[in-house]
């Protein structure tokens, strides 16, 4: 996984087609970038996910410089370590302390279980939603996890 923090600048990009696909020929992960991407077509034939703030079509060369490799970062208040978690979709990207991971993992899969039981209950048993989240207790399961 590659981290960019392009300091947010939605002036000029620092991640592009060519990057995307020298990145996926190394067999990275993904990349998120505190700025903008370009070159969207060429990056979604690549099935390889880019998160940024949006997409621009000015180029950084001679814009941006790399500053440092393998460093912790501070996005938007969220510092990511080298070994943090980054876990994206269509709605976002989180950052997962390594230390942590296992007990969001743990949480993850209990709360898709019982969010089936809850459809469940709801779709074939007709129990009104807010009961079926009582019931089963949802809003235990979706508080926030604060490492130690």
């Amino acid at each position: 996984m590659v981290i960019i923090d392009n300091l947010g600048l939605e002036t000029c990009t620092c991640w592009g087609g060519i990057l995307t696909l020298y990145a996926k020929q190394m067999r990275l992960e993904g990349t998120v970038v505190n700025g903008m991407h370009r070159d969207a077509e060429i990056i979604r034939s690549t099935d390889y996910p880019v998160f940024s703030k949006g997409i621009f079509m000015v180029t950084g060369k001679g814009r941006t410089e790399l500053k440092d490799v393998n460093v912790p970062i501070i996005i938007h208040d969220v510092t990511i370590l080298p070994s943090d978690i980054i876990f994206g979709d269509d709605h976002g990207v989180v950052v997962i302390p390594a230390q942590i991971l296992g007990d969001v993992a743990k949480r993850a899969e209990a709360a898709r279980a019982v969010e089936h039981e809850i459809l469940n209950l709801v779709l074939q048993h007709g129990v009104p939603l807010k009961e079926a989240r009582e019931r089963l207790r949802y809003s235990d399961l979706t508080r926030p996890v604060v490492p130690s």
